[in-house]
């Protein structure tokens, strides 16, 4: 037998774990997360609209359901249980925890209170455990992104609330947020129009908006253009009567942050050298994520992008690669660490015979909510969903352990291996 910890069970620990049940099928596999609810990223990070995106969790699914990988839920790894206690115990350990904050300006006032990661407002949305902290936006905002976490932002703060049909979304957040509605929405990017990261197929979406025109700030490119063409269909396609401009600015790169009171000033300056100056209620910033103080395994180094940097220890998605790939990618990534592993096994450079998640210490057996518990918590969300959503997420960390637990208390918790 060989003992795996999985550190993380969004998409690429959970794509970790099935192809390496399949090339190793000797293999115990446990994958812990520090939530008491699995699927990390496709849970809280993914749009609440992107209903189809998020169904992948049903191949997860089945992946503890039939059986030889456990999920550990409510543990976090160097606080409920240190680093060196998992390796003692794993032969394997892979870390897969991603990246879990907002990447900062690296401008003079980018610490403001006004100024709001895009991150934090996705997992808003999506009902993260405790992180409802009373943000409000405004009604002219600056977004500072040009990749497809600003146009989940977008969507989020114009969709009419009818269209969110079917959707997971947190609709009392999302009424917060948006307060009396958006009127100035100012998405700001260092690239020129060509460059942008923007997904032609998702900004479409954006297309028609009732209440919504756009206006374009940077020369269209001069050779033929995918994304060119969607931004000239959502000119074009915009409501001659809106109440909200969006502007969509190419070409400049943030300067500065200046705290007015009850606003802030960003200035930005072109490649030519011209300036910008832009006053909103809250700058939303969607730049991409990294490491959050305190977050990285032990003695490891966010900088390289090798499969493993110990023996036995092993890295794969995000935490890896850094914030750069969609859900498919991870599968790729997390295939190519799954067959390092099964690579290192058969020419014996792992040892192999550590006890696994038996070995752990019992307050780690105790605390831990597994499979069923947190089907329990998937049940009572769907439950609760009001007409027209798919579920209502439970908020609050204690009451998804007592959901979970209640589970456990009744019985229902029969198969120790889940």
């Amino acid at each position: 037998m060989v003992s795996v910890a999985i550190i993380g069970s969004g998409p690429a620990g959970c794509y970790t774990a099935q192809f390496l049940s399949k090339a190793v099928p000797a293999a115990e596999i446990t994958i812990f997360d520090r939530l008491p609810v699995p699927y990390g990223l496709v849970r809280y990070g993914v749009a609440p609209d992107h209903q189809g995106t998020k169904a992948v969790t049903r191949q997860f699914d089945r992946l503890f359901e039939r059986g030889g990988v456990r999920f550990a839920g409510n543990i976090d790894i160097g606080a409920d249980v240190s680093t060196d206690t998992i390796e003692s115990c794993f032969d394997v350990v892979v870390v897969s925890t991603g990246l879990d904050e907002d990447r900062l300006l690296g401008i003079p006032g980018d610490d403001h209170h006004r100024v709001i990661g895009a991150g934090r407002i996705v997992r808003l949305v999506n009902g993260y455990p405790d992180a409802d902290d009373g943000i409000e936006l405004g009604s002219h905002i600056v977004l500072i992104g040009n990749g497809n976490v600003a146009i989940d932002v977008m969507r989020m703060l114009l969709k009419p609330f009818e269209e969110f049909e079917g959707s997971d979304v947190d609709e009392d957040v999302l009424r917060r947020l948006r307060g009396h509605g958006v009127r100035n929405l100012d998405v700001v990017g260092r690239s020129p129009m060509g460059a942008a990261k923007f997904d032609p197929v998702v900004l479409r979406e954006l297309r028609g908006l009732p209440g919504v025109r756009f206006a374009v700030d940077g020369d269209f490119p001069t050779e033929d253009s995918r994304l060119g063409d969607v931004i000239r269909e959502l000119v074009d396609a915009g409501d001659a009567a809106a109440l909200t401009t969006v502007t969509l600015r190419f070409g400049w790169r943030p300067e500065s942050i200046t705290d007015n009171g009850d606003s802030c000033t960003a200035e930005f300056v072109s490649v030519q050298g011209d300036q910008l100056t832009l006053e909103a209620d809250a700058i939303v910033t969607a730049i991409g994520f990294q490491h959050s103080p305190g977050r990285l395994y032990p003695g490891d180094d966010p900088g390289p992008e090798a499969v493993t940097t110990a023996p036995g220890v092993y890295r794969t998605g995000w935490y890896r690669r850094g914030p750069r790939g969609t859900i498919p990618e991870n599968r790729l990534d997390a295939r190519e660490v799954a067959d390092a592993i099964a690579a290192d096994l058969q020419a014996g450079r792992l040892p192999t015979g550590r006890p696994g998640w038996e070995g752990l210490p019992d307050h780690v057996h105790d605390q831990a909510v597994n499979f069923d518990g947190w089907r329990a918590i998937d049940r009572h969300e769907v439950e609760q969903a009001a007409e027209g959503r798919h579920r209502r997420k439970v908020t609050a960390r204690a009451e998804m352990l007592r959901l979970a637990l209640n589970q456990v208390a009744r019985g229902d918790d029969k198969e120790d291996k889940k």
